[in-house]
């Protein structure tokens, strides 16, 4: 089965999807996939106020085509949402190991104890101690859907869900016609493909 978590991932369609993510997946349950088109900006008609939201989604290293599409998906959300106001950038989900975590309490500096037995969403650079479980980073998160852009995982697009921090996860690949280093953000793309993935109880 391929592999589709490296930065050059073009987009594979809905079948092919399907099949990366339910080889790992491995369940009972259903996976259901929907392919979406999500709107692109054109960065040319934005006032300076959304000019300005737009450059605060840009992340460390992430490339500029990265950085459009994560705005892309951020205007979804705060329309397809159902809960836009729990919208954040590169923030972390935890859940805990129950065995790292049997007769342990953890506290921060201040002597505050942190819940490390209920999963959570933390802001990147938090100070948790994710140690006593597993966590991955997304690119957006919102109460109800987490959303990963480009390269990327079934672990990442999966795990989410299925602790209970997501009930859907969305997942735009790279176009098969950008590029990520020569990305021009002024050009509007106009859509792009996006994989809503959900799953359904067996």
């Amino acid at each position: 089965m391929q592999n589709f978590n490296t930065r050059k991932q073009r987009d594979p369609g809905t079948l092919r999807t399907h099949e990366w993510l339910a080889a790992w997946f491995d369940a009972e349950a259903e996976l259901r996939i929907d392919r979406i088109l999500i709107p692109c900006p054109d960065l040319a008609k934005l006032r300076a106020k959304e000019l300005a939201r737009y450059e605060r989604f840009r992340s460390g290293n992430q490339s500029e085509l990265h950085t459009y599409l994560k705005f892309a998906a951020f205007r979804w959300l705060e329309t397809e949402s159902k809960r836009p106001d729990t919208i954040r950038a590169e923030v972390i989900c935890y859940w805990p190991d129950p065995r790292l975590c049997e007769g342990i309490r953890s506290f921060d500096s201040d002597g505050t104890e942190f819940d490390i037995r209920s999963p959570q969403v933390l802001p990147a650079g938090s100070i948790f101690p994710l140690s006593f479980g597993d966590c991955v980073r997304v690119d957006l998160h919102a109460s109800d859907i987490s959303v990963e852009i480009g390269g990327t995982r079934p672990f990442n697009l999966l795990m989410p869900m299925l602790e209970g921090l997501a009930d859907r996860a969305l997942w735009i690949p790279y176009p098969d016609l950008a590029s990520p280093r020569n990305f021009d953000s002024r050009r509007s793309m106009g859509s792009v493909n996006g994989y809503l993935v959900e799953i359904a109880p067996p």
